[in-house]
């Protein structure tokens, strides 16, 4: 019988993976995030789309998986600005109805 603590030194070392979930769109909280000045109401042109990042998306404040599309682009001061794809098109829709 090996030791468990040997036993464990021999298991393959993986990161963690953060898993794609399916992406909903809370768009009162886009809302409230515009009016309350924590999402900008402007962006640079520029726009580079990408797999995720495991990075939190200004939005939904959800991490942006592996697996799905996150969406980059500056604010009009130059900040960057991260999305899920989903998230990114309410912002955008939002922002150009005036919320």
């Amino acid at each position: 019988m090996i030791p468990r603590e040997l036993y464990e030194l021999t298991l393959p070392r993986t990161p963690p993976r953060v898993r794609a979930c399916e992406v909903s769109v809370d768009i009162e909280q886009i809302r409230q995030k515009l009016r309350a000045g924590a999402l900008p109401r402007g962006r640079q042109p520029k726009t580079w789309r990408g797999t995720g990042s495991a990075r939190v998306c200004m939005a939904c404040d959800r991490i942006i998986a592996r697996d799905d599309t996150e969406i980059e682009c500056d604010d009009l001061e130059g900040r960057p600005l991260r999305f899920h794809k989903e998230c990114f098109d309410a912002w955008e829709t939002e922002c150009e109805a005036g919320a």
